[in-house]
């Protein structure tokens, strides 16, 4: 199923994805119990732009989006170039954001909807320009486990109660 995700992807890259998905379950997971928490909600994303360096062949493996995840970009993984700098503003953003108003919906993005788990909306960082995907790429969680996601590098933002806080899984 990996390889007909990316049939060009290096070995390297499949062993990759496939120990990242390992540990996905536990964030799907975790944003299925919050949202069925209510009220406050729960937001999931996966970054699927891969870094560019060595000429990207490493792809978007996990840990990718700590560096932009706080607006920086002059480290080796994303570079100062255009499109790290896009990511790390709308990823960044929308940390900001959700700090402050408990929703992280922001200018820079797409209209990000709260996960629920029957659509698993998610909010996919990606080149050329990130968007929002029901239950990204599918496949994956029948195969992997029914909570787990499909996801290279991903987060859940959860309000818990009245306290905030994001979980980076």
């Amino acid at each position: 199923m990996y390889r007909d995700e990316d049939p060009r992807a290096a070995p390297y890259l499949i062993q990759s994805r496939v120990i990242s998905d390992m540990g996905r379950g536990a964030s799907f997971a975790m944003a299925e119990r919050k949202a069925a928490l209510g009220p406050a909600p729960a937001y999931a994303y996966l970054w699927k732009a891969p870094s560019p360096a060595w000429g990207g062949r490493y792809g978007a493996t996990h840990g990718v989006d700590v560096g932009p995840s706080s607006r920086e970009i002059r480290g080796a993984l994303q570079g100062p170039n255009a499109n790290s700098a896009r990511l790390a503003d709308e990823l960044s953003s929308a940390i900001v954001a959700f700090a402050a108003t408990g929703d992280p919906n922001t200018s820079k993005l797409p209209k990000w909807p709260p996960y629920e788990p029957t659509r698993r909306e998610t909010l996919v960082f990606d080149n050329p320009a990130s968007r929002v995907e029901s239950d990204p790429p599918g496949a994956v969680p029948q195969a992997v486990g029914d909570a787990a996601g499909r996801v290279r590098s991903a987060a859940v933002f959860a309000l818990r109660q009245r306290c905030r806080y994001i979980c980076s899984i």
